[in-house]
């Protein structure tokens, strides 16, 4: 059975070497078409250090009728290999193999039709370990403007936000648009125009407010991205979700025991979260069988049970706030104490 590594996901990284992966917001002097209304209240949990860490997104930018190839460093901590997929219009080089020191040096390369162009997708990255594996996903944005277009205007982040919730970003005034009007087109979310939602093609016009609305992951630490254009700008939102704990387990292996004429002892094992300490064990076998424990690692320990006299009776295993119960039965007539 494949185990899950859990580290791996808050320690997956995707850095850029000489590009731009996680470009910063923009003032209203760099893009004038766009700029932040004052006094609004984020969809925002938290925004410290740590969730901002726990953005992951690739933003690709690209010139019309241009090939671009990118460096990338893939950081997959405790993991040995790797391989990434991802949507047609990129090309990930070497797209599996192993890891130095949980790190790879990879490329992406795109090219951009001749006309402008935004594209949204999602890179699957498979990190493996000797009889381990996780996998994970991040969402990649390629930007294709004509030369000398303005940056790609990129949303206050949302993170720490609820798994699978409605999340929007700030508004922004719309300015300088040509013509003093422009057609909005969307990809992975919801354009919110003077707080309303807009189909693509959409036209808006200076002086109106465009915010962005996305669906979240319902994976922990898990981002997903919307970006929108209004030629020849464009804007770029983030939202990461929350950490989730995983819920504490407690089971035995096999679920019960039966002793038919046989004085045999047989062997339970407890299953249990890391975070919980080693079962105590009580019931009601007392005179019928007796259980002793054996060898334990942090997620399981062994016992041994060996029945006493016929009877049926129920052992009951603890850890924490959790417990489970063993029905035990012994039929034979012949046993005899040990």
């Amino acid at each position: 059975m494949t185990r899950h590594l859990p580290f791996l996901l808050t320690l997956l990284a995707l850095t850029a070497c000489g590009s731009v992966s996680k470009p910063e917001p923009q003032t209203g002097a760099d893009t004038p078409w766009l700029t932040l209304v004052a006094d609004q209240a984020p969809d925002v949990s938290t925004l410290d250090g740590q969730a901002l860490s726990d953005l992951r997104a690739v933003i690709l930018t690209g010139t019309t009728g241009k090939t671009t190839t990118t460096g990338f460093l893939l950081t997959l901590t405790g993991a040995a290999a790797y391989s990434i997929t991802g949507p047609s219009w990129v090309t990930v080089k070497p797209a599996s193999g192993t890891l130095k020191s949980g790190q790879a040096a990879l490329t992406m390369t795109t090219t951009c039709p001749k006309t402008p162009q935004n594209y949204l997708g999602t890179l699957t990255i498979t990190g493996t370990a000797p009889g381990s594996s996780k996998t994970t996903t991040q969402p990649i944005i390629l930007i294709c403007n004509a030369p000398g277009s303005p940056l790609p205007y990129l949303y206050p982040p949302v993170t720490s936000a609820e798994l699978g919730s409605t999340v929007s970003s700030l508004s922004g005034k719309l300015a300088n648009l040509s013509g003093g009007k422009g057609t909005v087109s969307t990809l992975g979310g919801t354009a919110i125009v003077n707080g309303l939602p807009v189909a693509g093609g959409a036209t808006v016009r200076n002086g109106d407010l465009l915010a962005l609305r996305v669906t979240t992951s319902t994976q922990g630490l898990t981002t997903v991205a919307a970006v929108t254009r209004i030629e020849p700008f464009t804007a770029i939102f983030l939202a990461s979700t929350r950490a989730v704990s995983a819920p504490s387990v407690l089971y035995a292996t096999p679920t019960s025991l039966d002793f038919l004429n046989a004085v045999t002892p047989q062997t339970v094992t407890v299953t249990r979260s890391s975070t919980l300490a080693a079962p105590t064990v009580t019931g009601t076998c007392a005179g019928i069988a007796t259980v002793t424990a054996g060898a334990s690692t942090s997620t399981t320990t062994s016992y041994t049970v060996q029945p006493l006299a016929a009877g049926s009776c129920m052992v009951t295993f603890t850890s924490g706030a959790l417990h489970t119960d063993l029905p035990l039965t012994v039929t034979t007539t012949t046993v005899t104490a040990h």
